[in-house]
């Protein structure tokens, strides 16, 4: 399992991080961008996605796992649900 990949605020872009990392991966001019480039090293990665709000807050957590019968299960986590 890779590293999370978190989605963050960064002044007036959005921008892609792993987890423990310094250096923003990549930066977007929405978050809906930065969103979908997560997204997909995640899924090559097989961590979760972290996506925090405009108040740094987390907003949504994605993690997808195999079960033992190798089906894939998405788990969503929305703030406030």
């Amino acid at each position: 399992m890779g590293k999370n990949q978190w989605v963050v605020k960064k002044g007036e872009q959005w921008g892609v991080k792993g987890e423990g990392n310094e250096r923003i991966t990549s930066f977007h001019n929405t978050q809906k961008d930065a969103i979908a480039a997560a997204k997909s090293i995640a899924k090559n990665q097989k961590s979760e996605l972290i996506i925090q709000g405009k108040d740094h807050k987390i907003r949504e957590k994605t993690l997808t796992v195999m079960t033992a019968t190798h089906q894939k299960v998405k788990y969503n986590f929305v703030a406030g649900s």
